[in-house]
C-alpha cells in the first residue's frame, strides 16, 4: 500500500538472482490490473544495459506514459524536470506546479481533496526506477547528477500532496553513500523492501535494530523478501513476490490493453541503444513523401 500515512516512496534492494526484477514486474502488472489509467499513470525507467521493461512496449497500455530502456543520465534528468522542475520564464510547468495551480483554483491542498471537490479524475503517478544509482552518479556528469538529486528531493518532500510516488530499486545499497542523493531524501523513502541481500544492505534498509531479523526472514527460494511499510516505525513483514511467466504476462497485458482500448495512448519511449530510422519515423507519424521542392532534410 502506497500513499497512506508517511509511506509514499520506497527503496528496494536485491542482489542478482534474488527476484528483484520479478517483484518490479509484479508491482507494475498488479497496479494496471487494479486501477484504471484515470487513477494511475506509470513512469518506468531502467538505467542498466538490459531491457527489463521492454515487454510493456509490445501492447498499447494507456497506464504507461513513459518507458525508458537502457536510459542515459540526461534523459532521466529531463523526466524528473518534467515532474518536479522549478519553472523559469518560458518553461513549461512541471507536473507538481501544474497540479498545485489546479488544487489552488478549487481551494484544495491535496489530490483527494481536488477529486472530491471537482468530481474530475486526476491519476496518481508512480515512478519506478531500476538501477537508479546511474541517475545520481556524479562521476558520469556532476552537474546533471546534482540537479537530479534536487529534483528527487522535491518529489519525495512535496509529491505526497500531489499524488506523485517514487520507487527506486538497486542491486546494492553500498553505492548510495557515494551518490548525490542527500540522506534526508533517502530517509523520506519510508517503504523498504529487501530481497536476499547482504548484512550491510539489510542494516541500511531496516536499521541496526531490525537487520538481523530481516536477514533471517530473507532465507528461502527466489523472491523471498522482507518489507517495512514505514522505516523503523513498523514491524518487518516477510513475503514472497508472486511470479508471472512470460506467456501469462503477455496474456494479461493483452487483456489490460483490450479493457482500456478506448483510452488515449500517449507512450513516450526512449531506448539508449536504439536509433529510429527516418523512414520509420515518417511512416509512424503519417507523413507522406513528395517529389516537389523544396525538400526538408532532418539532421
Amino acid at each position: 500500500v502506497i500513499g497512506e500515512g508517511s509511506s509514499h516512496h520506497g527503496l528496494i534492494a536485491g542482489a542478482t538472482g534474488s527476484g528483484k526484477s520479478t517483484l518490479l514486474h509484479t508491482l507494475i502488472m498488479s497496479s494496471m490490473l487494479h486501477y484504471s489509467p484515470e487513477q494511475l499513470n506509470l513512469y518506468l525507467m531502467d538505467f542498466k544495459s538490459g531491457t527489463e521493461f521492454k515487454v510493456y512496449e509490445s501492447v498499447k497500455l494507456p497506464h504507461i506514459k513513459l518507458l525508458a530502456l537502457d536510459a542515459m543520465q540526461e534523459f532521466g534528468e529531463s523526466i524528473l524536470e518534467k515532474l518536479a522542475g522549478r519553472q523559469s520564464d518560458g518553461d513549461e510547468k512541471s507536473e507538481i506546479d501544474r497540479r498545485g495551480e489546479l488544487f489552488k483554483s478549487v481551494g484544495q491542498a491535496s489530490l483527494s481533496g481536488y477529486i472530491q471537490a471537482t468530481g474530475k479524475p486526476l491519476p496518481r503517478i508512480l515512478v519506478i526506477m531500476d538501477e537508479f544509482q546511474v541517475l545520481f552518479n556524479d562521476s558520469l556528469n556532476r552537474k546533471v547528477a546534482m540537479n537530479c538529486a534536487e529534483l528527487a528531493k522535491r518529489i519525495v518532500t512535496e509529491g505526497r500532496s500531489f499524488g506523485i510516488h517514487l520507487l527506486m530499486a538497486t542491486q546494492s545499497t553500498k553505492v548510495i553513500s557515494d551518490l548525490t542523493l542527500s540522506r534526508g531524501t533517502i530517509e523520506q523513502m519510508r517503504i523498504r523492501i529487501g530481497l536476499k541481500c547482504g548484512e550491510d544492505d539489510a542494516r541500511y534498509l531496516f536499521s541496526d535494530q531490525n537487520d538481523t531479523k530481516a536477514l533471517s526472514m530473507m532465507k528461502g527460494p527466489i523472491g523471498t523478501a522482507v518489507m517495512n511499510l514505514d522505516y523503523t516505525e513498523q514491524a518487518n513483514i516477510g513475503f514472497r513476490a508472486a511470479y508471472c511467466d512470460d506467456e501469462t504476462q503477455k496474456e494479461y497485458l493483452d487483456k489490460i490493453a483490450a479493457s482500456f482500448s478506448d483510452r488515449a495512448y500517449t507512450l513516450q519511449t526512449f531506448e539508449g541503444s536504439r536509433t529510429v530510422r527516418l523512414l520509420d519515423h515518417y511512416r509512424d507519424n503519417g507523413i507522406g513523401f513528395t517529389t516537389e521542392s523544396p525538400v526538408n532534410v532532418h539532421m
